[in-house]
């Protein structure tokens, strides 16, 4: 059974950031033949036949890179142009599914490799200037992140002395709330220990009284 096979033009910054060679291993994954190369105008040619709709499509997926599209080490695919083998433009050349290959034309290899040690270079150079920017970043961060701290243990020491000064006054109130109680247990002790001394006399003095009144019962009427 034949597959499907179309002609993709890929649009965007897909030049010399390693495009072709990573079409080339998705290709391999899913069993897709053809081969890649770079176009005069910037894009990518892509000449693919894939075993089915389903396995083209996933290729497309895979391909469609998003980076920054204003760095110009980002490899970023703005857009997709596919044409079916029955419009001109369709013109795939020998050997053009013969596995999956990257065709340079006829440019030197050795100038190929020294193009991209030279992209290398540059990448590294990017990556440089972004570690850079990181540590500046992460430098301010961490100033932030130390300023935020100090903050912190500054509440929590107004916390501790707010708390210990809470302490303070709640022990000085159970202990004037102390006090208080023993002066008024103090002050009912006084005042019922006079009231007692009052009820004895009372009460001797009423034994006086009966005794008194017995003794006058009996010279009234000595038979009693």
């Amino acid at each position: 059974m034949e597959g499907i096979i179309v002609r993709l033009v890929m649009r965007g910054n897909v030049q010399g950031v390693g495009y072709r060679a990573y079409v080339k291993q998705v290709a391999r994954n899913l069993g897709i033949r053809g081969h890649a190369r770079n176009l005069d105008d910037g894009g990518v040619e892509i000449y693919c036949e894939a075993p089915n709709k389903k396995a083209l499509e996933e290729f497309k997926k895979k391909i469609d890179l998003k980076g920054n599209p204003e760095d110009p080490f980002s490899l970023h695919v703005e857009r997709i142009q596919e044409f079916s083998e029955k419009t001109k433009e369709f013109k795939p050349g020998k050997n053009a599914f013969k596995g999956f290959w990257i065709d340079y034309g006829k440019a030197d290899i050795q100038r190929e490799i020294l193009e991209k040690t030279e992209i290398g270079g540059l990448i590294l150079h990017g990556m440089n200037n972004t570690l850079h920017e990181f540590k500046g970043e992460s430098k301010t961060s961490f100033e932030k992140l130390e300023k935020t701290m100090h903050g912190v243990d500054h509440t929590l020491t107004e916390f501790k002395n707010q708390a210990n000064q809470k302490l303070d006054d709640v022990n000085q109130t159970m202990t004037r709330f102390k006090d208080q109680t023993v002066g008024n247990f103090s002050s009912l002790d006084v005042k019922y220990g006079t009231v007692s001394g009052s009820l004895d006399k009372i009460n001797e003095n009423l034994e006086k009284l009966t005794t008194a009144i017995q003794q006058a019962i009996k010279s009234i009427n000595p038979n009693h």
